[in-house]
């Protein structure tokens, strides 16, 4: 296989695809009986993209879409926002976008409230996982001691 990826000009060498195999575990059957199957595989692809085979197409189509995805959803999150403060017309309900932002810059400009509030939110974020941990380990053992019960 490893002479066959070197044959298209796939960019591994088929040093490390015979050291990967191994190093997989896949010593479980010969590797010549599946060729037709790697063959058919890779001139698929080579057929449907030539540069999708070492990484080059993928990585350049993915970046640049979720980039994109990233910018239009941080925007369309920030127009709903604004929306509905807008139709809610309740500063305690739902605030508008620009008295939150200066509530953030107030809280970060004094260090001694901005560590109270970072401290607390990480305790109650460790409370809440101590409570969530304590109740699975109560479910879960309730769960097996049920099972036991019921195959016995």
């Amino acid at each position: 296989m490893g002479g066959y990826a070197e044959e298209l000009g796939i960019s591994v060498a088929k040093e490390t695809i015979e050291k990967g195999i191994i190093w997989n575990n896949v010593e479980s059957f010969n590797i010549i009986d599946g060729k037709e199957e790697y063959k058919a595989y890779y001139e698929a692809i080579l057929d449907f993209a030539p540069d999708f085979i070492g990484g080059k197409y993928l990585m350049k189509t993915s970046i640049l879409k979720n980039r994109r995805k990233s910018i239009i959803s941080k925007i369309l999150i920030i127009i709903i926002w604004i929306l509905l403060s807008y139709f809610i017309d309740n500063e305690i309900i739902f605030p508008r976008i620009g008295s939150t932002l200066n509530s953030l810059i107030d809280i970060v400009k004094s260090p001694p409230k901005f560590l109270n509030i970072v401290w607390y939110s990480l305790l109650r974020s460790i409370v809440g996982f101590a409570i969530s941990l304590f109740l699975a380990i109560i479910m879960g053992g309730s769960f097996l001691a049920s099972l036991r019960l019921y195959i016995i």
